[in-house]
């Protein structure tokens, strides 16, 4: 599958913030779609608690950016359609599957569209401007890890330039290399 054949909106525009207080509820409805947790790595319903708690812990991580996706209505308000994060540093290459690690320079995303705004064409557009936020993070290399069955989000990281690199039981990985952050010498 390459970039032609994945069907994304061209004419949208994503802005990314960093989720705040005010996200929590919104995140927390989003993460016990039933969508999300059939397609989720652990499927089991989550606690209000340990999902505040998760939060806070997020917000406050440097190894971690979670960020709400916005576009904006014809009057110019933002409103959130999705979320995504990049889990970044040494913790995450204990359990890489990538061929793009680069000890410090590797994040792991995941993405998550609201629900009432799921088959609109949506996820590229989020995760293109995931991965240009990436660059900002001076990351050379991003993975996400995908079940095989989740077609829909295979098609978005296809979309986006990701491509399938490893094959592990029911989970894809796909890499992407960001090409702002390689230099050369």
């Amino acid at each position: 599958m390459n970039g032609g054949e994945c069907d994304w909106r061209h004419d949208v525009s994503i802005h990314l913030r960093l989720a705040t207080e005010t996200d929590i509820n919104l995140l927390y409805q989003w993460a016990n779609d039933g969508d999300t947790r059939k397609w989720s790595l652990n499927q089991d319903e989550i606690d209000y608690d340990d999902h505040v708690q998760w939060c806070w812990q997020s917000m406050k991580s440097e190894t971690r950016c979670l960020l709400m996706a916005e576009t904006q209505t014809n009057n110019g308000l933002y409103f959130a359609i999705g979320t995504c994060r990049i889990d970044h540093g040494a913790d995450i290459h204990k359990t890489s599957h990538s061929v793009n690690r680069d000890t410090e320079r590797h994040g792991r995303v995941s993405i998550t569209v609201g629900p009432s705004y799921r088959g609109r064409g949506y996820a590229t557009p989020i995760l293109k401007s995931l991965c240009s936020y990436a660059e900002h993070l001076n990351l050379r290399s991003l993975e996400a890890q995908i079940k095989h069955a989740n077609a829909a989000s295979l098609s978005a990281f296809c979309g986006a330039g990701f491509w399938v690199s490893h094959n592990r039981g029911d989970l894809w990985t796909l890499d992407y290399r960001l090409s702002r952050s390689i230099q050369t010498i």
